[in-house]
């Protein structure tokens, strides 16, 4: 049993390694986009903006200020909760965060339930057919998927399942003809269409959200 006194320092140290490694990352994004956009103003505002609201981009963002001070009010914005503001849409890019985040999550949680039951089943059906054809071919496959890139795979996966085998659909998390959506919830589709038992609904989540976490189980299991 690891005594507390021996703990607290492996703690301590794992603590302030991640500070550092979070100050590092904010460091690094800043003068990368410090050195990369000569006139962020200009980028921010658009190519049709006129001279004063690029003058007021500036102001408010302290653009005409040394980059030091520019640093400074950019781990302030960041200490503070503000990560700035989408020029697209004009909201909070914590705003926008926080709506797609449901999206994420159900990718990932159902990404984690097809790497359990996929990877256990292939694993135990290679083991049960070991030195096999099957074996071989079920460690071609694993080999194959994970050691091409994601972006590739991902492109190979939509071409033969939505257009050669159109058995998924190549893009949305849902049908746009369902004629009975289900009320915003908790922001994850099929649990929310699960919520309100709301079958069909829930079928063409799994349908939509199915493809891409299986991509991504073959290509992280080699």
């Amino acid at each position: 049993m690891i005594a507390l006194r021996d703990f607290l320092p492996y703690l301590g140290r794992r603590v302030l390694g991640a500070i550092g490694v979070l100050i590092g990352a904010m460091l690094l994004v800043f003068f990368i986009s410090y050195i990369l956009n000569p006139d962020p103003a200009h980028l921010w505002a658009g190519a049709r903006a006129s001279k004063s609201t690029i003058a007021a981009v500036v102001a408010r963002y302290h653009l005409n200020q040394p980059w030091y001070v520019q640093l400074y009010y950019f781990i302030q914005s960041y200490a503070t909760g503000n990560l700035g503001t989408d020029p697209q849409t004009g909201k909070s890019i914590l705003s926008e965060m926080a709506f797609y985040f449901p999206n994420t999550l159900e990718l990932v949680l159902v990404s984690m339930v097809m790497i359990a039951v996929l990877g256990v089943a292939s694993g135990y059906f290679a083991g049960m057919h070991f030195g096999t054809k099957i074996d071989h071919a079920i460690r071609i496959f694993y080999l194959a998927t994970w050691s091409s890139p994601y972006y590739l795979g991902g492109f190979l996966a939509i071409l033969v399942f939505s257009s050669y085998i159109p058995l998924f659909p190549s893009g949305g998390m849902y049908s746009l003809t369902l004629a009975n959506q289900p009320a915003h919830i908790t922001g994850i589709y099929i649990l929310d269409a699960l919520i309100q038992l709301n079958g069909p609904a829930f079928l063409s989540g799994l349908q939509h959200v199915f493809c891409p976490p299986l991509f991504l189980h073959c290509s992280t299991s080699g």
